[in-house]
């Protein structure tokens, strides 16, 4: 046997560490059972680490140009400068391990390089390997009585080592990941344009609506409009028959009117004919009366003779006497007649007047008449127009009305498809918010595993996307996807920022930050602003629910803003 393995070499007791180390490791060490004496044994290693440290980096360095040897620019070549002193320092740093914050930071480097280089933490496997391939048999040549305990202690202190480093290396994978769907997250929750599309397709149901049954009433309008047009169709046609059959009637009777005009002429001149007879018959009266009165006279004349003549006078006196009487009667008779005859003259003269008043009204009349002749033509003329018209109008409202009617279907039908249209937007809102959520919930899954071993920098990127994700929670609450909580939300202690902050005011670097002590009254706003929103919401006043929105987005701002300048300060 080349070393001989004793009970005392092996630690049989489990046994809680006793090494002082940082909370992380500390599970680990227990889990292997390293204790300050393999701490110890581990410093028999520095002279060996010493005297051949550069050949472990050597050998591990042409193993990894080998592996590489695909690679042809100096970005993408593992071998460099600053690969080379860090494993330089961490295989010198071997012998010495404490655990303290410079070996931390060693192991950290190492993993960090090896996320940016996109390496898997197995490669850590060649340093290992090339540790034992050297050191092994000279521990062994060296220390042949102890070397099973100091081998067991680089074994378990590698172990730690690679598991902290793929310990790392996954968390910061698992970042990663959970960046990706941050990213993917707060991407999602710019898509939201579902309530203005909604309101928009609301807006324009009614409208349609409105419009659909405004087109109805049309369509019933324009038909009553048709049914009366047609019937007014059908009575201007009876209209014009009724009007070509007046024209007719009154033709005859105004042009009769005019035959009447000419023979009230005609008897006008035969009126003025026997008023001059009239006069005539008069002027004989009188000359009669001047004969009856000379004849009178000469009675007188003759009866004062025959008087002188005595007895041979009686005769004549006889005579004179009867001509005296006929004198007298035919005076009479003329003064009769005369009277008469100027009563008759009088009534002439008047029904002269009055005949001569007539014939120029009627003359005047005659005139009126001739026009209104011409303008009955033109009225028949426009009559028949109309009729026409009325023909014209009924076939063209008749058309107006298929036209309209078809209108009223095809904007019910527009009002299916509008309705449509807003399921589909109901439906994809739906469809967005579960995405969220999902996406959410794998961000969740990560951080459940890994929110303890995250540093401050990854904690305010978290805390960022949770203060994105508040009005995103209200909103969809409002679109009713999302429930929540008023009396949770507004308890700003119990998030995820509040708990950081809280566990934060001791720490030197954060709590004397300005950035830090500024988020306290904008962060408590929000949960504020969110629980009055989640109230608002449960009582259905969504139009005040909504008018918080603007108000959480512009405190999520001012939140974000200071994790900004925090996370700053913090690289």
């Amino acid at each position: 046997m080349l070393f001989k393995t004793t009970a005392r070499d092996v630690h049989h007791t489990i046994q809680a560490t006793d090494v002082n180390a940082p909370m992380l490791h500390r599970d680990m060490l227990n889990m292997l059972q390293i204790r300050q004496e393999d701490l110890t044994y581990l410093r028999q290693l520095e002279p060996l680490i010493a005297a051949h440290g550069g050949t472990i980096i050597q050998r591990h360095l042409e193993m990894s140009s080998w592996m590489d040897a695909s690679s042809t620019s100096p970005e993408e070549l593992i071998i460099g400068e600053q690969w080379e002193a860090l494993i330089r320092e961490y295989i010198f740093s071997l012998p010495k391990l404490e655990w303290n914050e410079q070996d931390m930071s060693i192991r950290n480097r190492i993993a960090k390089l090896y996320i940016q280089r996109d390496l898997t933490p197995e490669r850590f496997i060649g340093i290992t390997t090339r540790i034992y391939e050297i050191i092994f048999p000279l521990v062994i040549q060296k220390y042949p009585s102890k070397a099973s305990s100091i081998l067991i202690a680089l074994h378990r202190v590698l172990t730690v080592d690679a598991e902290w480093i793929r310990d790392v290396y996954q968390r910061d994978h698992d970042f990663r990941y959970m960046e990706m769907n941050s990213e993917s997250l707060e991407q999602i929750i710019k898509l939201d344009k579902v309530m203005p599309l909604l309101a928009a397709v609301d807006r324009a149901i009614h409208e349609t609506s409105n419009v659909s049954a405004a087109s109805e009433e049309l369509s019933a309008s324009i038909e009553e409009i048709a049914e009366h047009t047609m019937e007014a169709a059908d009575k201007s046609e009876t209209l014009v028959r009724e009007t070509a059959h007046g024209q007719a009637i009154i033709h005859h009777s105004l042009y009769g009117f005019f035959e009447v005009a000419r023979q009230f002429d005609e008897t006008k001149d035969s009126f003025d004919a026997l008023h001059g007879a009239i006069e005539e018959v008069f002027s004989i009266a009188q000359v009669i009366h001047q004969v009856a009165d000379q004849t009178h006279l000469l009675s007188l004349n003759a009866a004062i003779e025959a008087a002188r003549a005595g007895d041979e006078g009686l005769g004549f006196a006889v005579v004179a006497g009867e001509v005296r009487k006929l004198s007298e009667q035919t005076k009479a008779s003329a003064e009769h007649i005369t009277r008469i005859i100027q009563e008759l003259r009088a009534t002439a003269q008047e029904v002269g007047g009055k005949s001569q008043e007539m014939a120029l009204n009627i003359h005047k009349q005659a005139e009126e008449t001739q026009g209104a002749i011409t303008c009955l033509e033109e009225i028949t003329e426009k009559v028949q127009h109309i009729g026409q018209a009325a023909g014209n109008i009924a076939a063209i409202v008749e058309e107006q009305s298929a036209a309209t009617e078809e209108i009223h279907s095809r904007m019910h039908e527009v009002v299916g498809q509008i309705e449509t249209i807003q399921q589909h937007a109901r439906d994809t809102g739906q469809a967005i918010y579960e995405m969220s959520a999902n996406v959410n919930e794998l961000r969740q899954e990560v951080l459940r595993n890994d929110e303890g071993k995250l540093t401050d920098a990854q904690m305010i990127r978290v805390m960022e996307t949770d203060h994105l994700l508040w009005r995103w929670w209200v909103y969809n609450s409002l679109l009713g996807y999302h429930e929540m909580a008023a009396q949770q939300i507004g308890d700003h202690q119990r998030c995820r920022l509040g708990i950081w902050m809280e566990r934060s005011k001791g720490r030197q670097e954060l709590g004397s930050h300005a950035a830090f002590r500024a988020l306290e009254i904008p962060h408590k706003k929000i949960h504020q602003l969110a629980a009055q929103a989640a109230t608002q919401v449960e009582a259905k006043q969504y139009k005040e629910a909504a008018a918080m929105l603007p108000l959480i987005e512009k405190a999520s701002e001012e939140v974000l803003s200071h994790l900004h300048e925090l996370s700053s300060n913090l690289r």
